[in-house]
């Protein structure tokens, strides 16, 4: 299994939860999946996501700013990131070929849409993230 943004804090056992939800749920192409932190994944993954979908109010202290080797800005805020719940996993399976686009901590079940410069949305899905944007953004710390 590859993983094309490995820089969430997702360590190797984090990925060996992953894969095995991954191997229990045998998701067929195009996948999201919420996996529970629970006894068999270690604690200690932070969720980096702020904002109403994680028990925030909207964030309206927000800076734009490029992550990494992305090819635009996100919304950014000082808050602390927080405890993570769940990792998301998303990603394809074709046959056994796994590809994580990305995998990270998240709070309640929480998943970010893609941001709104993501080439590969169409209009409805560029509304809805730009929506969600709007009124969260991703802790700088």
């Amino acid at each position: 299994m590859k993983i094309v943004h490995a820089d969430h804090g997702i360590t190797p056992h984090h990925m060996a939860s992953i894969q095995f939800a991954i191997e229990t749920e045998d998701p067929s192409g195009f996948f999201i999946m919420v996996i529970p932190i629970d006894g068999a994944c270690p604690l200690g993954l932070k969720c980096a996501l702020r904002g109403p979908s994680v028990g925030d109010d909207p964030i309206e202290d927000a800076y734009m700013a490029v992550r990494g080797d992305r090819k635009g800005p996100s919304r950014m805020t000082s808050l602390p990131p927080l405890e993570a719940t769940d990792m998301v996993a998303i990603g394809t399976k074709v046959g056994e070929e796994v590809t994580l686009f990305t995998a990270y901590g998240t709070v309640g079940k929480a998943v970010a849409p893609r941001e709104p410069w993501d080439s590969s949305m169409n209009e409805e899905e560029r509304m809805i993230s730009i929506a969600f944007w709007a009124i969260h953004a991703l802790s700088d710390n």
